[in-house]
């Protein structure tokens, strides 16, 4: 009688052409999650995602030590991406842009 939405929702997704958005979005999300738990409390939320690229996801730092945590942890961020299965995310670019 009813089609779960789990069955309908990646068919449709693919015929408007948004799956590579929601991919991308669900990319930034665990990896937002997961420098978040990289950072000590103070520091967390001291970032932004700039752009995924060609395999390279570039992240702005407000602080150094921010960027520093980030860098250090990066084997462990990408491997954990990776496991989404997505786009695969080969390295993490940081810069020290410290925004307003």
């Amino acid at each position: 009688m009813f089609t779960p939405i789990g069955r309908i929702l990646p068919e449709s997704l693919k015929k408007s052409g948004l799956t590579p958005h929601v991919q991308r979005a669900r990319l930034y999300e665990t990896f937002a999650a997961l420098a978040d738990e990289a950072l000590a409390e103070p520091q967390r939320g001291t970032f932004r995602i700039m752009q995924f690229r060609q395999g390279v996801l570039t992240v702005a730092c407000k602080t150094a030590g921010a960027a520093r945590l980030i860098k250090l942890r990066e084997a462990e961020i990408i491997e954990r991406l990776r496991r989404l299965g997505d786009e695969p995310v080969c390295r993490i670019r940081v810069l020290l842009a410290p925004w307003r």
